[in-house]
């Protein structure tokens, strides 16, 4: 009777232990959509600032839409890469 006591009590350490380990992952996952939601709107904000720190007043207006221009067709690509960066630092390894 005391040894099934003592099963039952290490079953149900095991089974809050179990919840503690899902709920640690729960969290972690939502933690990391939430900074990755964060980010996106960041990012998003990064290309006009971008445009007016390279503006000149004495360029060229043509060549102004130029560079406007090849900032908005690089900017996806330097996003997507940002973004893989992001994903991989939130979810690599802690090294020891």
């Amino acid at each position: 009777m005391q040894q099934a006591a003592k099963n039952a009590v290490g079953m149900g350490a095991a089974a809050v232990e179990q919840k503690a380990m899902d709920f640690k992952e729960a969290l972690e996952t939502w933690l990391k959509q939430k900074i990755q939601a964060k980010l996106d709107m960041l990012i998003d904000r990064i290309p006009p600032i971008l445009k007016n720190s390279l503006e000149d007043p004495y360029m060229p207006r043509c060549a102004s839409r130029m560079k406007d221009r090849a900032i908005d067709n690089v900017w996806p690509d330097v996003r997507d890469e940002i973004m893989w960066e992001v994903a991989v630092f939130l979810d690599g390894e802690k090294k020891n």
